[in-house]
């Protein structure tokens, strides 16, 4: 049983199970644990078949898929680190441009997602509400407002 293959297999059939469990204590989730373990096997896969295989295995592997979760998580601070950077840079940008990042609540362009104008002023809007469940209110469909689809439309009403 000294093919590299081989040894990879008998490891993982009996010993993944103690692995995967110490490595899931360690990383406190069992996806990052998972990935690690395989990427562990890989590694075992493509090292053994050019540097021989260790007198220890299975720890061979635990080692390498601990080092593979310490990799994951240097990898997953700095991402953290250089999210925060620009973040941090890109508020100063605005601000050294004079540009507020705010948002504004009003609707500046006036058109509502749900239909009609939301300038239009309140009891105007009620009445909008009021129509037919079946009427279009903008051309949004395509048809022209005011067209009545005399309820064939059943999904309308749904939407409303």
């Amino acid at each position: 049983m000294n093919e590299p293959a081989a040894i990879v297999e008998f490891v993982f059939r009996n010993e993944s199970g103690r692995i995967i469990a110490g490595l899931i204590r360690q990383a406190g989730s069992f996806d990052r644990a998972e990935e690690a373990l395989q990427d562990a096997f890989t590694a075992a896969l493509a090292n053994w078949q050019s540097n021989g295989v260790p007198d220890n295995p299975a720890a061979w592997i635990t080692a390498a898929a601990h080092r593979k979760l310490i990799d994951y998580a240097r990898r997953e601070r700095t991402r953290q680190s250089k999210n925060d950077e620009l973040v941090h840079y890109g508020e100063s940008s605005y601000e050294a441009a004079g540009v507020g990042m705010t948002h504004d609540a009003g609707d500046r362009t006036g058109v509502s997602p749900f239909g009609g104008d939301s300038r239009t002023a309140p009891d105007a809007r009620q009445a909008q509400d009021s129509a037919s469940p079946h009427t279009v209110r903008s051309s949004s469909c395509g048809a022209p407002a005011g067209t009545s689809f005399g309820g064939s439309i059943g999904a309308v009403s749904h939407l409303q």
